[in-house]
């Protein structure tokens, strides 16, 4: 194929997931992430979405289970997949299982927490990071008001300004 682009992969990637292909799915993948990052995107991002948007959570695990070098990028994204997927207990392993933990896997963990209606397991993980960044004060923030706690919400806006 002299030019691929973002439908191309797609169609390639969904061919090698429905014959069970997964180490060329893999290739694809990193194909589509080469090409994506040298659009400005980041690996990360680009990982997860792919994954979130291509294979089924049974699919997406055969896969993770067959990478050849796991990478922080490649644990956030499963990470990820399990949260979405209602499966906090697997993405909290995934977790661990991370050597050097980033902001990124901090956030992770937390939205997940947050999406699965985990607010106190939420609040004790923003005590415990090391270091928060914007993304993870609008998360808990956020998480706050839409589980009905904005007085507590309201009083870590406080502490950002202080």
């Amino acid at each position: 194929m002299p030019e691929k682009n973002g439908v191309s992969y797609s169609a390639m990637l969904s061919g090698y997931i429905g014959i069970r292909d997964f180490m060329s799915a893999w290739k694809v993948l990193d194909e589509m992430v080469t090409l994506a990052m040298k659009m400005g995107y980041s690996e990360d991002i680009v990982i997860g979405t792919v994954i979130l948007n291509v294979f089924t959570l049974k699919d997406a695990v055969a896969l993770y289970r067959q990478v050849p070098e796991q990478t922080v990028e490649t644990l956030i994204a499963m990470m990820t997949i399990y949260a979405q997927s209602g499966r906090i207990v697997e993405a909290r392993q995934v977790f661990n299982d991370i050597r050097n933990l980033n902001a990124l896997s901090w956030n992770t963990l937390l939205a997940g927490y947050i999406h699965n209606g985990m607010i106190e397991e939420a609040k004790k993980l923003f005590k415990q990071m090391p270091t928060r960044n914007v993304a993870s004060w609008a998360a808990i923030i956020s998480g706050l008001m839409h589980n009905g706690q904005s007085v507590e919400s309201l009083e870590l806006m406080a502490q950002i300004i202080d």
